[in-house]
């Protein structure tokens, strides 16, 4: 970055406000200024769709999992049409972790009563399929079931995207990763005592599942084997392996993003599987377009997993009673500062309001959460005390947001036919400085977050808040008047979190995002916060910037009542290197800047005691055109001011300020006035703490797995195993489920068909630090709680 000395002074704030005024909005307005809405990448297209599947014998394939048996199974959709349409674009699903056989019952266990369910929802509350590849009909399996059971087919449940996909002329794959892999053990790579898990939420082993199938797509593509029968047709010469998107729900999604890092070579796999040649496996080169992420889970395998190099985009529910800490937002969080991408492709989170994990797929039809802080926005129905809405399978609403994020990444990243240049307009969706259309507006409250690329190409970072409080990142000393700042890590961003090592530690994780947070007692033009990128008289060369981008969301309610009730509002102004300020510019007019949201009355102390607020500080992105400061010159800029002279008192968070070569540059260009939905609610709660199950609860047996002869509980090494049944049955979701012994974390897996019995593995040396008496729970998530009673050493005896 080069510094300039020259001295300009730049256009006053009279002209933003006939500016301003002249587009119909005032300096005060509360309206989003966008370039227009995005648009709509729903509906159907012209051709006609035909699906069918292929399936083949389940069976050990050291490629995927080297100690149990997986399967190849998967539904397929394809455009029909009179005409060659010549190789298609792929667009494979990937589906996450849950019960994987079915009935529609639910039993006493489950909902407190006999709730006979003939037109849904259907339970999953099994996963004999995944052990021995059927499911039981009453009165068999271990324990007997009490009803008759299917197949629970959670690939099917993309079903509504992929006939989309495919009227416009993609071929789409959903695959089934039920056999061995969907709520199965982690595999244990180590030695008796020593257990070594690099992948305990079975995430690689989902990603190697996604590269067999390419595998085996590729020779039918090729000819070099036959297409199955099955499918109907033939895929010979049908898929264009240059144009491939990967979607993963939930554990899918990490599962997808495993899969491109391991193809690439950006990460490598896990030994045994190391060492397997994926592009050489793979008849074709595959080039991965781009990759969508519903819900996802992260670091549930050793590897630290990105996106580099791929357009890229993750879609969070803002009521997820699964994954409820949004480990999904780590991979965003982290790629801010992917510098060397290459290629240049953008980065995006799209948080909804209201929506729940399950939902998006239609085949998961058992709300995994008891309800939002806010029914105004809630975009599903649950029953607080079953969770049970007879005849209740799903959300429409929910499902519209799915299908217009998921098809605009798609449509956008991967055009369907050749030489369309229009299909990148849907990647507007994404971008704050358009406006959402109206399909996702009329259906729910949208935050986004977004990045051109972190490339430092395409754009350039000035603050990330990671040096010392009251210096920027350029080592030079920044500016405070009346307000206080500190540069903190942003809690949910990784920390206070944890991943576990292969040998079962646990590995505190670090905030992946730092910020500055900023708290005003009054508003005023002597009320600001200036960020200084070089000493005075210097300044950094932004003139072939398009955009000034930043993060900014406001602290939680539980930790500050400085906010409004109302939105938060400041301006923001460039610096030059004289020290003139720019023309002021309302956050207003390019974010919305209200919440934060979540679920506040879940009770996540169980995922981290440091933990205990439900809010999410998600930080979207404001982007500002650089034609709105009105600088006559932008070569030499010293900083950037925020002056708190609005909103009378307020404590709020900002990192991540970029100025982007890619954008809208000027103010007035194609601007249309309000293009975003208020997310103004009323601040009511709904009730929603965890429910605590006690009865039936058994501990069966606690073993000593000795690290080498004697009792570990004398030299502190192996591992100690708890079996423990239920009579409430303990549902696979993609969190994984554990054992809390005081702050002793252990990892469960089920021992059998059933989900009333499973083990925890729990490190020996740790358990010797718990006191008498701590509570024993087991959870998974924030919405039930398993008690196990009171812990006691003489369990190590």
């Amino acid at each position: 970055m080069r510094q300039q000395t020259r001295h300009r002074r730049w256009g006053s704030a009279g002209y933003c406000a006939l500016l301003l005024s002249a587009i119909g909005l005032s300096t005060a307005s509360q309206a989003v200024v966008t370039a227009g809405p995005a648009p709509d990448p729903t509906g159907r297209g012209d051709f006609a769709v035909a699906t069918s599947q292929y399936r083949l014998p389940a069976s050990t394939d050291p490629t995927i999992m080297t100690d149990r048996a997986t399967e190849i199974w998967a539904r397929v959709w394809r455009p029909v049409s009179n005409d060659d349409l010549g190789r298609l674009p792929l667009v494979v699903f990937l589906h996450g972790n849950h019960g994987t056989c079915g009935t529609f019952f639910c039993s006493v266990a489950n909902c407190g009563r006999p709730i006979p369910l003939p037109n849904g929802p259907r339970i999953d509350d099994r996963v004999d399929y995944t052990f021995t590849g059927t499911c039981p009909r009453a009165g068999e399996g271990s324990p007997p079931a009490e009803t008759d059971y299917v197949v629970s087919p959670s690939h099917e449940g993309y079903t509504y995207l992929a006939e989309q996909l495919a009227s416009r002329g993609y071929l789409v794959v959903s695959i089934n990763a039920n056999r061995g892999i969907t709520a199965g053990p982690a595999q244990d790579l180590g030695t008796p005592g020593h257990p070594f898990i690099e992948d305990r939420g079975l995430n690689l082993a989902r990603a190697r599942l996604v590269l067999k199938h390419l595998e085996l797509l590729s020779r039918w593509n090729l000819g070099t084997e036959p297409t199955p029968g099955s499918l109907g047709f033939s895929l010979r010469d049908a898929i264009n392996f240059r144009k491939v998107a990967l979607v993963g729900h939930s554990r899918g999604g990490e599962g997808v993003r495993g899969a491109y890092n391991i193809y690439t070579g950006r990460n490598t796999d896990i030994n045994p599987y190391a060492a397997i040649d994926w592009r050489a496996r793979i008849s074709e080169t595959v080039d991965f377009k781009g990759i969508f992420e519903i819900a996802p889970v992260d670091r549930q395998t050793v590897r630290t997993l990105n996106a580099e190099g791929t357009t890229w985009s993750v879609m969070l529910p803002g009521c997820d009673g699964d994954v409820i800490n949004q480990q999904g937002m780590w991979p965003y969080d982290r790629m801010m500062k992917s510098f060397t991408e290459d290629p240049a492709r953008q980065k995006a989170f799209y948080y909804v309001l209201g929506a729940n994990h399950n939902y998006w797929n239609t085949e998961w039809q058992f709300s995994d959460s008891s309800g939002c802080y806010n029914s105004t926005v809630q975009l599903f129905q649950t029953d607080p005390a079953t969770g049970i809405l007879p005849g209740v399978t799903g959300s429409e609403r929910q499902r519209t947001t799915g299908s217009a994020s998921i098809l605009a990444l798609i449509r956008g990243a991967v055009s369907a036919s050749e030489g369309d240049d229009e299909s990148a307009r849907f990647l507007t969706n994404f971008d704050p400085q358009y406006g959402l259309p109206a399909v996702v507006t009329s259906a729910a409250l949208i935050q986004r977050g977004f990045i051109a690329s972190p490339s430092s190409n395409v754009t350039q970072a000035l603050e990330d808040f990671e040096g010392p409080t009251g210096t920027s990142q350029f080592g030079v000393p920044n500016q405070a008047s009346n307000v206080t700042v500190e540069h903190v890590g942003v809690v949910e961003h990784g920390a206070p979190f944890t991943a576990r090592a292969g040998d079962l530690t646990r590995v505190p994780l670090p905030a992946f995002v730092h910020a500055g947070r900023i708290t005003w007692q009054r508003a005023g033009a002597d009320v600001f916060f200036q960020i200084n990128f070089a000493a005075a008289g210097q300044g950094l060369d932004l003139s072939s910037s398009a955009t000034v981008d930043f993060r900014v969301d406001r602290e939680s309610p539980l930790r500050t009542t400085l906010n409004p009730a109302g939105p938060t509002n400041f301006h923001v102004q460039l610096v030059a290197a004289d020290g003139t300020l720019s023309a002021p510019v309302s956050a207003a007019d390019y974010i919305e800047l209200v919440g934060p949201f979540g679920t506040p009355d879940a009770d996540l102390t169980f995922i981290s005691p440091a933990f205990p607020d439900g809010y999410h500080v998600n930080l979207p992105t404001a982007r500002i055109p650089m034609g709105a400061f009105h600088a006559d010159d932008v070569s030499a800029t010293r900083g950037i001011r925020l002056t708190f002279d609005s909103t009378a008192t307020g404590k709020i968070y900002v990192t991540d300020f970029r100025a982007s070569r890619r954008g809208i540059r000027s103010f007035g260009e194609g601007a249309s006035g309000a293009g975003a939905a208020s997310l103004v609610v009323d601040g009511s709660t709904f009730n929603g703490t965890a429910r605590m199950i006690e009865e039936g609860n058994v501990i069966e047996d606690v073993q000593y797995i000795p690290a080498s002869g004697g009792m570990v509980a004398k030299n502190g090494g192996g591992t100690v195993r708890f079996t423990v049944s239920t009579e409430k049955p303990i549902l696979p979701g993609d969190e994984l489920t554990q054992m809390a012994i005081g702050s002793i974390r252990c990892d469960g897996s089920y021992v059998d068909g059933s989900t009333q019995r499973m083990t925890f593995e729990c490190p020996a040396k740790g358990l010797q630090t718990v006191a008498y008496g701590e509570s024993i729970i087991v959870g998974g998530n924030a919405r039930t709680r398993w008690s196990f009673g009171a812990f006691s050493s003489d369990m190590l005896k």
